[in-house]
């Protein structure tokens, strides 16, 4: 509301007559409170007039008049157009106006109705009979507030609106990338994981499910000549795959280590290549091996009397036990054929030439009799050139092949003696009880027995508590024919492979 100041009248009965339109809006910048463009809306209005007295001279109040006439002219000719009705209400004068003013209500219609004008006062006229029809004022003053914030409202639902589609859009966007990335990590998992989850799934012990090998086998490595490339083998002798399923190869008559990794064409070398007794070099016999989690590579370097420790990428190795003159003293080796490591990094010995098993602790230079140490014979307390061994260490057995006296012993950790498990002492032969200078052997899971029966040019399977064996391999089965056969090795997913001393490769035969 505009502020009204309190001003004294003078006794003169001429009094100037001043109008004042005010709007009555709680919004005072909307463009709609302007008096001259509200008038233009089709939307009632209300407007307050306020008759004020002043004393003053004719002339002022006849400027006056013609003021307001002037006034009402330029608003009657931008409210011809409207038809709506008009209510202008009383407006209360201030306290110091009460004696000198008066408030006149005035209702006016359009020009289709007649004009209604309500005198309380002797104030003079402010509108004539001749200004009829001609001064539409819109009535509800609830209306302008009402339609404002009816147009707020919409506004903001549109403006709202608009923000909950844009942000479907992008929900949905990224749920689309997240499912498609999800959909290819399924469809473009690696193969390995696929075959070990298969393998997990479907593989059973074949004691069991008396479901064993294809007898027809493939060449996995070498190409049957011999030669010193890295796919081809000389007298290879053992091998041992690792949990990565990776295939080590004692390549014997090239002096060196090869693996294959999982699929491979071609062999890496690994350790030494070269004859002699350097830290980098193998002897003329190296036999069987063993390789790490860590892919660390051990050999048994027979001529050279110790077992050597090659870290994964090392040029060179170190000397684990022995010290490199071959003897039967505790810091001694005599020709060691086997080796194992157990999960506390000791590492277990056959010696071959010792008749005994000794055990090397990390950082030792000298070893402790596991097994055998007894010399040289057929009995159970006795071992008879032991030529391999595996080492169950849940259970602390050591599996030991005496390679002369035609038998697998099974040994615990530190007794006096072990127990026959396969093949009958000292009785050489080729019927499924008996074995022929047997040289290597390996456990599955399930404490299977798997050993190289050299002599018979097989490999027969012993299941757990069974002393008759099962043919699997070799034995003038078809294209399974073996001449030499001289280690043995079981992948994840139970396939079997054989290295042929005499064909210089390595054959695989699938699990069925």
């Amino acid at each position: 509301m505009s502020n009204r100041s309190c001003i004294q009248t003078s006794n003169d009965p001429v009094e100037a007559i001043q109008l004042n339109v005010i709007k009555v809006s709680r919004h005072r910048h909307n463009r709609h409170h302007h008096p001259i463009a509200s008038l233009s809306s089709s939307k009632s209005r209300v407007i307050h007039t306020s008759i004020r007295s002043k004393s003053n001279n004719r002339s002022i109040e006849n400027a006056h008049h013609r003021e307001e006439k002037s006034i009402i002219k330029n608003l009657i000719k931008r409210s011809k157009s409207t038809t709506s009705s008009v209510s202008v209400s009383k407006v209360h004068p201030t306290p110091c106006e009460t004696h000198h003013s008066s408030a006149k209500t005035i209702t006016v219609q359009d020009n289709s109705h007649r004009e209604i004008i309500q005198d309380n006062s002797s104030s003079p006229n402010l509108f004539t009979a001749a200004d009829e029809n001609i001064f539409p004022i819109w009535t509800n003053q609830k209306n302008i507030t009402n339609d404002y914030h009816k147009t707020s409202k919409i506004n903001k639902k549109k403006k709202y609106k608009r923000y909950y589609i844009a942000f479907s859009v992008v929900t949905i966007l990224i749920l689309g990338i997240a499912i498609m990335a999800t959909l290819l990590a399924v469809l473009i998992k690696p193969k390995s994981t696929q075959t070990s989850q298969t393998y997990m799934t479907t593989i059973s012990n074949p004691c069991v499910t008396n479901i064993f090998w294809n007898k027809i086998g493939i060449i996995y490595a070498g190409n049957g000549i011999q030669g010193p490339s890295l796919n081809q083998l000389s007298s290879p002798t053992g091998i041992y795959m690792d949990p990565l399923d990776s295939l080590y190869i004692n390549d014997n008559g090239n002096f060196r280590s090869i693996k294959y990794s999982s699929g491979a064409t071609i062999g890496v070398l690994v350790a030494a290549g070269m004859s002699g007794s350097a830290l980098n070099q193998f002897g003329a016999g190296i036999r069987f091996g063993y390789a790490d989690s860590n892919q660390n590579v051990y050999v048994a370097d027979m001529s050279n009397h110790r077992v050597m420790r090659w870290a994964n990428g090392a040029s060179t190795g170190v000397v684990v036990a022995g010290n490199g003159t071959f003897g039967s003293t505790l810091n001694q080796l005599r020709n060691p054929y086997s080796v194992w490591v157990d999960s506390n990094s000791n590492v277990y010995v056959a010696e071959y030439m010792n008749h005994r098993v000794t055990k090397w602790s990390p950082g030792a230079t000298a070893g402790i009799v596991v097994a055998g140490g007894n010399g040289q014979g057929t009995t159970s307390d006795k071992l008879s050139y032991p030529s391999s061994l595996v080492y169950d260490e849940s259970n602390q057995d050591l599996y030991i092949t005496n390679a002369l006296s035609e038998t697998v012993i099974k040994w615990h950790i530190n007794a006096s003696n072990g127990t026959f498990v396969a093949g009958i002492s000292a009785t050489s032969g080729s019927s499924a009880i008996l074995l022929a200078n047997p040289i290597d052997l390996k456990l599955d899971r399930w404490n299977n027995i798997y050993v190289v029966d050299r002599g018979n040019s097989r490999i027969q399977l012993f299941c757990n508590g069974n002393s008759t064996g099962i043919t699997i391999v070799g034995a003038g089965s078809n294209n399974g024919n073996l001449i030499s056969p001289y280690s043995v090795a079981i992948d994840s997913q139970l396939n079997l492979y054989v290295s042929d001393n005499a064909f210089a490769r390595v054959t695989k035969f699938s699990k069925l």
